[in-house]
């Protein structure tokens, strides 16, 4: 584990928050196959709630197409793939405690109460999207948790038990580590 994370852990620096919601504006905008919206003159707050509804518009969108949101689903899961693979590397993470860890951080920059453990057991308490999606945009946007938690941990998967837009007090998710190949 580096430096680095324990730092972020800590404090997650106003201009490091904007640009990693800039990059996830960008790579969910493209996986819908939309143009990204002008965001340079937006605060991180701004930012936040531009994505939420550009993220639920873009799903909403996908209704007349039930066919697209698969499509939709894998781009996404590949993009935050490597968005989490990224961060791994740059946390420098080698357990899925450390990737918990990491993914605490990351979520935190979005207002998603992460919790996660070294079984693979994830709770979000508070979700700041909660407030704009559907049950159905968080099931098609949760590609993006997946990839973004098996890029950092390098799991098996990530299924959802409980989401907080289908009335759930909480979200419970559950990952396990791929196994390795002999």
């Amino acid at each position: 584990m580096s430096l680095f994370l324990f730092l972020a852990e800590r404090t997650l620096p106003q201009f490091i928050r904007k640009r990693e919601l800039k990059k996830l504006f960008r790579f969910t905008a493209e996986a819908f196959g939309s143009k990204t919206p002008e965001l340079s003159r937006l605060s991180c707050d701004e930012l936040l709630t531009a994505y939420a509804a550009f993220t639920r518009s873009a799903v909403d969108q996908l209704d007349s197409r039930p066919s697209a949101a698969a499509g939709v689903q894998q781009r996404l899961y590949q993009q935050a793939y490597a968005y989490g693979n990224l961060w791994r590397a740059r946390f420098r993470l080698s357990s899925m405690n450390q990737a918990m860890r990491a993914a605490r951080v990351l979520y935190r920059a979005v207002g998603i109460d992460f919790r996660g453990a070294g079984d693979g057991l994830i709770e979000i308490h508070q979700c700041f999207f909660s407030a704009y999606f559907t049950s159905a945009t968080c099931r098609i946007i949760s590609a993006l948790d997946a990839g973004i938690v098996d890029g950092l941990a390098h799991t098996g998967g990530l299924a959802f038990s409980h989401r907080i837009t289908e009335g759930a007090d909480m979200c419970l998710a559950h990952c396990t580590e791929r196994e390795s190949k002999r």
